[in-house]
């Protein structure tokens, strides 16, 4: 079955025939499949495409092939890496479903073929994500670094997940479970009972992470010392290998393809994946996927 995502109609009978697939999946009224199939196309609607390719329009038939062109772009994109991603996946796995490292050394090699700007999305324990560049030992005791460029997300592993889908590779994804991690002691401490009643989420964020200013040998200092470049006087500037910190006190990580179900849905950076834990999402992923494979003939 052709994957109708890689269809760009160019006339009306492919329009018509994209229309056709589009409304037997869909369930959409005719009007409407047609000028989503023509969307595909370049164009404005079916009343548009209509329009140019009887008239010849040339300036509208190239502005649609211009948006053609940048759709196939974005597909081709989309396909390299979940390919990628396919690879690393069985590269690494172990076990056909679920596959567990708990060693630090063990999850830094698991997790690093995935890793690339612009091939993993991570989501972060109350929300909001990137994509992440790199893995490291790091300094502390017992954690270790995730990187996104320059800034590091220092964190303390209990156990990596690789949760695998045999029919559908790119949609496998790790599940990074943090332990506790104890503040750094920079900013004021954070009463544990009163944390439990926190409900809003930039409030959790805050007491779930630290982002701070590393000028090595264990020693951390406020983030706006970061801002102003120096430590408590002008001619008191910050050490050349200090750097900006990241760290995450405790909840999970997820790393899913970028090209990926997951990554395409908006609600997801809200930090779903903490509260729904490995099970959860790989249950709501199956769903998802369930659905997409929904045949196209009626």
């Amino acid at each position: 079955m052709t994957d109708i995502d890689n269809l760009h109609p160019e006339s009306i009978e492919g329009i018509k025939r994209l229309a056709d697939r589009l409304q037997r999946r869909f369930d959409l009224p005719r009007n409407e499949a047609l000028d989503a199939a023509s969307r595909r196309g370049g164009f404005n609607n079916f009343t548009h495409a209509r329009r140019a390719i009887g008239d010849g329009d040339r300036e509208i038939l190239a502005s649609a092939r211009q948006r053609r062109d940048a759709n196939r772009s974005r597909q081709e994109y989309r396909s390299r890496t979940k390919r990628e991603w396919s690879a690393s996946v069985e590269a690494v796995a172990i076990d056909p479903r679920s596959t567990v490292w708990t060693e630090n050394y063990a999850i830094i090699e698991a997790i690093a073929p995935f890793l690339g700007e612009g091939r993993n999305h991570g989501f972060f324990p109350t929300g909001g994500g990137n994509d992440f560049t790199d893995v490291r030992p790091s300094s502390e005791r017992g954690c270790i670094e995730l990187m996104v460029g320059e800034l590091a997300y220092i964190l303390r592993p209990r156990r990596l997940r690789l949760e695998r889908f045999a029919d559908d590779l790119p949609e496998s994804f790790l599940f990074l479970e943090l332990d506790e991690l104890a503040p750094s002691g920079v900013y004021d401490s954070r009463d544990t009972d009163e944390y439990e009643t926190v409900t809003d989420p930039m409030l959790r964020r805050l007491r779930d992470s630290e982002e701070l200013v590393d000028i090595g040998g264990g020693h951390y200092l406020e983030r706006e010392v970061w801002d102003r470049g120096y430590v408590d006087h002008y001619d008191d500037p910050l050490p050349r290998h200090a750097r900006r910190v990241q760290r995450l006190l405790r909840g999970n990580v997820m790393i899913a393809c970028k090209a990926g179900i997951w990554n395409g849905i908006r609600a997801t950076y809200l930090g779903q994946h903490n509260q729904l834990g490995a099970d959860g999402v790989r249950e709501a992923l199956e769903r998802l996927m369930a659905r997409e494979r929904e045949p196209d003939a009626a």
